[in-house]
């Protein structure tokens, strides 16, 4: 009924996807020259199935970034760039980060609590904390931010994207 709810499950947890990330020679070579993770993302096509995860590295030496887009069996590395916000990126030491089943489960729950289907799914791991955008089928921005380790909610912004008179 809905795609976003949908029973099956397939996933590429976080864990996995750095370790593939950080198997590849390319991504441990730039690594040896001050590259270190600062986030992941995923925009993924239904609750149940993250099966992609772009990761950013960092370095705060020449201020530029590359990304890694790991999927089963895939690592694709990008040549470095400047980032598109100027700034410090924190390192990020994801070994602890919930499970995305954790994950898709609380926003599952948030989703039903708020009587809300999304159409389409942001999330990001960042700063210690999932952030999570859900565009849902009423036409409302749902933000969330959630604790990496415990999935404890921390904040919860609701707006409309359509202004009214």
């Amino acid at each position: 009924m809905f795609k976003y709810l949908r029973a099956q499950i397939s996933r590429v947890e976080v864990a996995d996807a750095v370790k593939a990330a950080e198997s590849d020679p390319a991504v441990r070579e730039h690594m040896g020259d001050g590259f270190y993770l600062s986030s992941l993302l995923t925009i993924p096509e239904n609750l149940n199935e993250i099966t992609q995860w772009s990761l950013v590295y960092f370095n705060p030496a020449n201020q530029k970034v590359f990304s890694v887009d790991v999927t089963p069996g895939s690592v694709k590395k990008t040549p470095e760039s400047s980032p598109l916000v100027e700034g410090n990126y924190s390192k990020l030491e994801c070994r602890d980060a919930l499970e995305t089943r954790f994950l898709l489960a609380k926003l599952t729950e948030i989703l039903v609590k708020e009587r809300e289907f999304p159409m389409r799914v942001i999330i990001t791991l960042r700063d210690c904390l999932w952030k999570v955008a859900l565009v849902t089928q009423s036409v409302k921005m749902i933000r969330v931010d959630l604790d990496m380790k415990t999935g404890e909610l921390k904040s919860i912004d609701k707006s409309s994207l359509i202004k009214t008179a």
